[in-house]
């Protein structure tokens, strides 16, 4: 199981920083895409960043080692709940690891988001 909490205003702050390349660095297309159709678009990224940090805790592992966070990709299903679908490293190390499914949850206030992800096999 992995965790993740994160002040949106940080998240804010580094995006103002460093631009659309960051925002490339740790979102897929249409992640991007979708944070900024909403009316919030930094709790959502927030949100999303969180996921994917807590993916990787459930690995067990950190950036680098050839897993980087697009390699995380959350989507939403018909009625609005999240899932990751997982690519590269990451996946292959999810197939040697007997993991056939990550159920995940996420969450934002108005400063704060979190998000769980847990490995079943």
């Amino acid at each position: 199981m992995g965790v993740d909490l994160m002040e949106i205003e940080r998240l804010k702050r580094s995006v103002e920083r460093r631009g659309r390349r960051l925002l490339e660095k740790i979102f897929t297309e249409e992640e991007i895409r979708y944070c900024f159709s909403m009316g919030e678009p930094y709790q959502h990224l927030a949100a999303r960043f969180c996921l994917k940090e807590a993916v990787l805790k459930a690995f067990g592992l950190g950036l680098g080692r050839g897993v980087t966070l697009r390699d995380i990709e959350v989507k939403l299903n018909e009625l609005g709940k999240p899932y990751v679908e997982i690519h590269g490293r990451l996946k292959e190390k999810a197939e040697k690891s007997g993991v056939s499914r990550i159920i995940v949850s996420m969450s934002h206030s108005g400063e704060y988001a979190i998000a769980v992800a847990i490995l079943t096999g």
